[in-house]
């Protein structure tokens, strides 16, 4: 037995022997780079550094899912493109809100931080020769770090008619004055003697005005036409081509001051409800456009009207009938609609001239059923708060016309502050700098832009 120990034992010390030269060289392994690396180190006492070790097994490193897995992600995007049909001369004649669901691939981290913003679904406009529904081909742009798979739609529809600013009068023999009153079968409407020297006149108030708020605050007009710049009939037409020769004198006299061609936009909409019969105001339909236009112009969103919740009261009698006396508008009351916002918003009013005593807790819409439904008339400065996201906040000084405009603009800007330019006893140049103003517009209606009202443009910049 101890001559077999014996034996066993140069066996036993030749396994170790052969043991720790294999342990102790270099053998390698394949990484992912196909590069061989060492698997072991050795410091200077000859003992195998442990770290080493661990940091250089011969298992395949961890990949980054952001940077090697790809991922799809679907974002609703709306089209965009209409604004070139105003260069073509054409407008959209319809409602449109088309969003088309754009589907891209990408990295985790660059799909994650994709936005709607950063993808361009469009319609090229510009080649529009005819009135009617007309196809085009959607084109998508997306980012350099995403792949473009697919849209859910590859042609948009748009129904458009040519833009006119050109009124015919209608025809009606049996149009009379009452108490100067126009009636026209169920409709009674102001005549409007405007000129394009008055419109010039307003023009220099409102350069005045730009200049004193500086080239950081953007200044618009939006004149408000009256019912008679388009109904106006053929026995009394003057009203039409005067608020065309006022309009255009105000327009063409402008220095820095943008224009908002209201006339040029509620022209293709006359077969609507945009005014009252019995009363001297537009309709909220007629705001509508008036705000859709203001919108093009400063280059902000807006919200298209099928988004609104829609509500309406019959029987409503207004100021026409009142002036005239014309049994027919008191026979044939208004419906009066108004269109409710989808879109977050806050409301707080304050005096109508020194902005103070806040009130919270208010719609925009009062109980009333007449034309001081909106914002409740006059009565107040009005400040709105959305959730737009743009950074831009617009002050509107306006009369009773710009009242109606208020469910609307909330769309465009995040802050909105209406303030009656007659009541507003506050500098504008320093609430402008106070409340970090970027954008300014008069809302005046045809009698305002026409008339001495101008000069309250000169106060504001005065007080």
């Amino acid at each position: 037995m101890k001559r077999f120990a014996l034996l066993l034992l140069p066996i036993l010390l030749c396994a170790i022997l052969i043991a720790c030269d294999f342990s102790g060289e270099g053998s390698t392994s394949q990484n992912v780079s196909g590069e061989s690396s060492s698997t072991t180190s050795q410091s200077s006492d000859g003992s195998l550094d442990a770290s080493e070790t661990l940091s250089n097994d011969n298992s395949i490193p961890n990949q980054s899912t952001d940077e090697t897995v790809q991922n799809n992600i679907e974002v609703p995007v709306a089209l965009s493109g209409l604004d070139a049909l105003d260069k073509a001369g054409f407008v959209v004649s319809t409602d449109f809100n088309q969003t088309v669901t754009v589907t891209v691939e990408g990295s985790r981290s660059n799909v994650e931080d994709l936005n709607a913003s950063d993808i361009i679904a469009s319609i090229d406009l510009s080649g529009v020769a005819e009135s009617g529904n007309v196809e085009f081909l959607i084109n998508v742009t997306v980012p350099e770090n995403v792949t473009f798979i697919s849209v859910s739609e590859s042609f948009a529809t748009v129904k458009i008619s040519k833009k006119n600013t050109e009124v015919t009068p209608p025809t009606d023999p049996t149009a009379y004055i009452s108490n100067g009153i126009v009636i026209s079968g169920t409709r009674g409407m102001e005549q409007f003697g405007g000129s394009a020297a008055a419109g010039e006149k307003t023009a220099l108030k409102l350069n005045e005005f730009k200049a004193a708020v500086g080239d950081n605050v953007n200044v618009y007009i939006l004149p408000a036409p009256i019912a008679s710049a388009f109904y106006a009939p053929e026995k009394y037409p003057n009203s039409i081509k005067k608020h065309q020769d006022c309009f255009n004198g105000l327009r063409d006299a402008l220095v820095g001051v943008k224009y908002v061609d209201v006339l040029g936009a509620l022209s293709t909409h006359t077969e609507e409800d945009i005014y009252f019969r019995t009363d001297h105001h537009w309709q909220a339909l007629g705001a509508y456009y008036a705000a859709e236009q203001l919108a093009k112009v400063a280059g902000t969103p807006f919200d298209t009207l099928s988004s609104y919740t829609v509500q309406s009261v019959d029987g409503v009698v207004g100021s026409l009938y009142g002036y005239s006396k014309a049994s027919v508008l008191k026979d044939n009351p208004d419906t009066m609609t108004w269109y409710i916002p989808a879109r977050e918003h806050t409301v707080t009013y304050y005096s109508v001239s020194n902005f103070t005593n806040p009130k919270t807790g208010m719609s925009l819409f009062s109980s009333n059923k007449g034309y001081t439904k909106f914002i409740y008339g006059d009565s107040y400065t009005t400040h709105i708060q959305s959730n737009v996201g743009n950074g831009r906040k617009l002050l509107i000084f306006k009369d009773s016309f710009g009242n109606a405009l208020a469910p609307f603009v909330l769309s465009s800007f995040d802050e909105v502050y209406i303030a009656d330019y007659r009541e507003f006893k506050l500098n504008a140049v320093e609430f402008i700098e106070e409340h970090e103003i970027t954008d300014v517009c008069f809302a005046m209606a045809a009698f305002s832009v026409a008339g001495s009202k101008r000069d309250y443009i000169t106060k504001l910049i005065n007080y």
